[in-house]
């Protein structure tokens, strides 16, 4: 499976636990240096969609979330493995707060 493919299978698992557990980490996956470090990714996790310019459109997927009454998309800007370690690092991150890897 592609990275991009298991990301999407698990943003509405990420914002749940968001929006249940930890109303910080939205504001965390909003920052792109936080996301590069967690993620290894060069955009943030998400972004409010009236902050993404036309020009960074394409970075991101069409579907849309809320999340704390925010809609939101999600970055499609990952890459697999040997190019990036984003894979490896999602699915830690996904380990570390128990959400579900299905």
């Amino acid at each position: 499976m592609q990275i991009g493919q298991f990301v999407q299978r698990h943003c509405a698992a990420i914002f749940d636990h968001c929006s249940r557990h930890d109303p910080g980490e939205f504001a965390r996956l909003q920052d792109p240096r936080y996301c590069k470090t967690c993620f290894d990714i060069n955009y943030p996790f998400c972004t409010a969609v009236h902050r993404i310019s036309a020009a960074d459109n394409r970075r991101y997927w069409r579907a849309e979330y809320t999340v704390l009454d925010v809609p939101l998309r999600v970055t499609n800007h990952w890459f697999n493995p040997p190019t990036s370690e984003s894979l490896a690092l999602f699915t830690r991150y996904l380990r570390e707060r128990k959400i579900t890897l299905g």
